[in-house]
C-alpha cells in the first residue's frame, strides 16, 4: 500500500486534463469508499462466523490484489515521466495508445539531477511541510474512524455489533454522494475552486467531532448518527481529495512520486503510533470519547486556519483550478523560496 497509493495517485495526475484532474480524484474517493462498503457488507452477514470473517475478507483482498497485478503490467508510463528521461519517441506511442490525437502538450522536459530526492527538502519543502501538515490534520481523524470505530461505537454499550458495522457503512456511504454530485463537477470550475469546498468540508468534519465533546450526546443514537453523516459528507465534499490534489499538484514530475511517499509514509506512520495510544484515550468502557472528539475537532480547526491563511498570502499556490502541472509546480518553487 505504501508503494502503491503514492505512485497511482502520481499517474492519474499526470494523465489527467487540466480541467479534469478534480474530476477523476473524486472518483478515486469514490471508488475507495464503494470498496469498503464492500467490506462492510461481508462483515455484518458473517459477524458471528469467527475467523471466517476475516479469511473470507482477506481471500479476496487477495483475489483483488492478483486482478490489479495483472493489469498493472499493461500500464504506459505517463508522458510527462518519459519526456523528462529524453524518451520523446515513446511520448507519441503512448499517446497513441490512450486514443490521443495530435501533438497535444504533455509539459516541458525536466532536468533530472542525481541529487534530486535532496531537492525535495531544499527546494520544495514549503510544499512537503504544507503537505505533510494537511494530510496530517485529516489522517489521524480519519485513522481512527476507520480503524477504531466499532471499538468506540461497542465501547458506548448502545448497540449490538452488527448494528455498529451498518452505523459505519452510512458513514462511508455519505461521502460517495457528494463526491459524485457536488465535487467532481464544481472542483476544477475556476469560479467556485477547491479552497472554499475545503473550508466548508473541513468545518463539517470538525463540527462532526466537536459534537462528540458533549458527553449527553453520546448516548442519542440520533446525535450520533448526524455526526457520522457530517463528517462523511465532509470527506465526500472536498477535503479528502482535496488535501492529495495540493500535494500532488506542486511538485514537479521528477518529484511527485517522491513527495507522495514521503508525506503519505509520515502521515501513517503518525496515524499508527496516535492508533496505538487510542484504547487509552478513549478508556475501557468508552467514558473518555470527547477526548477523541476534541482532538480531531481541533485538528480540523487548524487545517482551516491554515488553508485560509495560505489562500490569503499566496492565492496562486492553492487556486490550481486548470492550470498546468507545470505551472502549479513552478509556483511552488517561488513561494518557497
Amino acid at each position: 500500500m505504501g508503494a502503491d497509493v503514492p505512485t497511482s495517485w502520481s499517474l492519474i495526475t499526470e494523465f489527467s486534463p487540466k480541467g479534469s484532474r478534480g474530476k477523476l480524484f473524486s472518483l478515486t474517493n469514490v471508488m475507495w469508499y464503494v470498496s469498503v462498503l464492500i467490506e462492510l457488507g461481508i462483515a455484518i452477514v458473517l459477524v458471528n462466523t469467527g475467523m471466517t470473517l476475516f479469511r473470507v475478507i482477506w481471500g479476496m483482498l487477495g483475489v483483488v490484489a492478483i486482478i490489479s497485478w495483472f493489469l498493472r503490467r499493461k500500464l504506459a508510463e505517463s508522458p510527462r515521466f518519459q519526456l523528462m528521461e529524453g524518451k520523446s519517441s515513446d511520448v507519441e506511442k503512448t499517446m497513441k495508445s490512450l486514443g490521443i490525437q495530435g501533438n497535444q502538450p504533455v509539459g516541458k522536459k525536466e532536468t533530472y539531477s542525481k541529487k534530486a530526492y535532496k531537492e525535495l527538502f531544499t527546494k520544495y519543502g514549503g510544499v512537503v511541510l504544507f503537505s505533510w501538515f494537511l494530510y496530517l490534520m485529516w489522517g489521524i481523524p480519519a485513522s481512527t474512524y476507520g480503524e477504531f470505530f466499532p471499538y468506540i461505537f461497542n465501547s458506548l454499550h448502545l448497540v449490538s455489533t452488527r448494528a455498529t458495522y451498518g452505523f459505519e457503512a452510512i458513514y462511508f456511504a455519505s461521502a460517495i454522494v457528494p463526491g459524485l454530485l457536488i465535487f467532481s463537477l464544481l472542483s476544477d470550475k475556476v469560479k467556485v475552486g477547491r479552497v472554499p469546498l475545503y473550508l466548508i468540508s473541513a468545518a463539517m468534519a470538525m463540527v462532526s467531532f466537536y459534537l462528540l465533546v458533549y458527553p449527553p450526546f453520546l448516548k442519542n443514537i440520533g446525535i450520533l448518527l448526524f455526526s457520522f453523516l457530517l463528517f462523511g459528507i465532509g470527506q465526500g465534499l472536498g477535503i479528502w481529495p482535496i488535501t492529495r490534489l495540493i500535494s500532488i499538484e506542486h511538485f514537479p514530475t521528477s518529484l511527485r512520486n517522491s513527495g507522495q511517499g514521503f508525506v503519505w509514509f509520515t502521515m501513517r506512520f503518525e496515524a499508527a503510533i496516535f492508533g496505538l495510544f487510542t484504547p487509552l484515550i478513549v478508556g475501557a468502557s468508552g467514558q473518555h470519547v470527547e477526548y477523541i472528539g476534541w482532538i480531531s475537532g481541533t485538528f480540523f480547526l487548524a487545517a482551516i486556519i491554515v488553508v485560509a491563511v495560505v489562500t490569503k498570502k499566496s492565492p496562486s499556490f492553492m487556486k490550481t483550478e486548470s492550470r498546468s502541472l507545470e505551472d502549479t509546480s513552478k509556483d511552488a518553487e517561488v513561494v518557497t523560496g
